[in-house]
Order: C-alpha cells, then structure tokens, then sequence
C-alpha cells in the first residue's frame, strides 16, 4: 500500500544513514490519535448531548457541510454488525446510503467503475462472510474503531519499511500501544479547539514544546504536486495497462479503467482510485516475477 513512496524512501533510507543517524522517526498516526476523525460523534454523546451538538455545529460552520447529519450522527447507536449488514445491502444496490453514514462506522463504499462484475462478485462474497463470522469492531464505538484501525495499519507498515530498510530503525510514538490507549481513554472533545492544532497532543508536551507550536495557521493542500505528477505520467499509465494483468484476470473493465487512468473524478478519492489499481497491478506482475524465478 506504500508502493508510492517506495522510490522515495529508496533515495532517503541512504542518505540518512550515511549520516550516521541509525533511527528515523516519524509521526505517522498523528492525525487519527488526535484530530477531529468522523466517528467521534457517538463518543461525544457520552460526555453529554449539549458537547456532541456544540461540536457538531462547530465543525458544521468550519467546514459548510449538512448540519442535519451530523446532529443525527450525534444520536445514532446502530451497532457494528447491524452497519456491516446495511452496508452489504447498499453494494447489493438494495439499500440506501444515509447522510450520517459519513460519521459512523466507516464511511459509505462503492465499487469503483472500472471494476468488472466479477471483481464485484468476489468483494460480496468475502463481505458476506465476515457478516456470517460475527466479525466485532476493534473499538467499543466509531471513534475507537478507526483510530485502532488505521494505528494499525500503519504499524504494519512500519514493521514493513523495518525489512525492507534495515539500516534505519523506523520508530513512530504514535502507533506505541500505551500511546493508543492514554489517548483512547482521554475526552474526545479535548480533540476540539478552534484555537490549537491537536490541542490533546499540545497539552500532552506543553513543558517542551516551542512557544506557538500548535496554533492553528490553516494548511496547505497537498493534492496540487500529485495531481501535477498524473497529468505528466497519465499517457505512461494507460499504455502500460496495455497489456495488464488485471484486465486479463477479469477483476477489471479494460475501457473504463482506461478512463479512469487518464482523467479520474476532480477530488481526491478519485486520484487514490487511481494509485490502489496502479499499486495493485505492479503487485501482481511483481509476484508474477518472483514465481518465474522460483521456477
């Protein structure tokens, strides 16, 4: 999943280490541990109503978005397995996405245009199964859910980067277990402040932080470089989806994929779309590789 990034590290990792430096550290799970993250409603609720509806209608004035549904995320108890469920229907084309559903367990998913009807077929099945597992949350509500999901997931990065880098020591405080929990355990509205970037993690090192540190400056759009990257790569993407083992296993529409090479949706989901497939590709004529040289 960081196959984006790999040449960069490939150029980083010695550098660093020719210094001398044998640890890196980075702050990966920062924001989740400790930003506004769309499952915090539900815990809100729990430090009383007049918290989650002031948070709500905050958040609603900063960002423009429906107030209606993040005042009705606030009251929504729907359990993990009831979502799971409701969200199979919804990919079956049978349900209906409700506007809070941006604030619950996770966020509303759909199939992406390129993917074929059996790549669609697959994803059901598994999605079927694990309702009939009784698979559990990973966190008590929404909240703890996704930070836990995603800390996670990054740790398992990190543990990635550790074999394929050894020469640096990759450590991220911020995926640490008794991190996760301090901060799990602690109110979720110490996450608001309108006057201070991650005003939990500003309280933690307020001895040693420089004066400032925290205040809120806005921030920059990150999107500009990638998207600039694509237009100069997107001609190259699609010749080499030419000849592609995706299309070849099925899992994908070969004119639509194209499409979505070329010119995928104006926002940022779009442009990931686009990263998860190249990623994925790569990956399997890699793998393909590898079993040609075991052979």
């Amino acid at each position: 999943m960081w196959a984006g990034s790999h040449g960069y590290l490939r150029a980083l990792v010695p550098e660093v280490a020719a210094q001398g430096s044998a640890t890196h550290f980075t702050g990966l799970g920062g924001d989740e541990l400790f930003d506004m993250i769309p499952g915090i409603f539900r815990r809100l609720r729990r430090e009383g109503r007049r918290v989650a509806l002031s948070a709500a209608w905050r958040l609603h004035a900063q960002s423009k978005s429906d107030p209606r549904s993040m005042f009705a995320a606030v009251f929504d108890q729907e359990a993990y397995q009831d979502y799971l469920t409701r969200a199979l229907d919804c990919l079956h084309g049978t349900g209906v996405w409700k506007a809070r559903d941006a604030y619950n367990w996770f966020p509303p998913v759909s199939f992406p245009a390129w993917m074929s009807e059996q790549g669609r077929e697959l994803i059901l099945e598994a999605f079927a199964e694990v309702i009939d597992r009784g698979l559990e949350p990973l966190g008590t509500d929404p909240l703890g859910q996704q930070v836990i999901e995603s800390i996670s997931f990054q740790g398992g990065i990190l543990r990635q980067f550790d074999e394929i880098f050894p020469d640096i020591h990759w450590q991220a405080p911020f995926t640490d277990q008794r991190v996760v929990e301090a901060t799990l355990r602690s109110p979720a509205s110490m996450r608001m402040d309108d006057r201070l970037d991650k005003s939990l993690l500003a309280a933690a090192v307020s001895d040693i932080a420089p004066a400032g540190f925290f205040t809120k400056r806005g921030r920059g759009d990150f999107t500009t470089d990638v998207y600039d990257e694509h237009r100069r790569q997107r001609a190259e993407l699609v010749r080499e989806f030419q000849d592609s083992r995706l299309v070849d296993s099925g899992l994908v529409e070969p004119d639509m994929v194209k499409s979505a090479l070329y010119e995928p949706s104006s926002s940022d989901v779009g442009l990931f779309d686009v990263e998860s497939i190249v990623v994925a590709e790569r990956w399997l004529r890699s793998a393909e590789s590898l079993g040609s040289l075991a052979h």
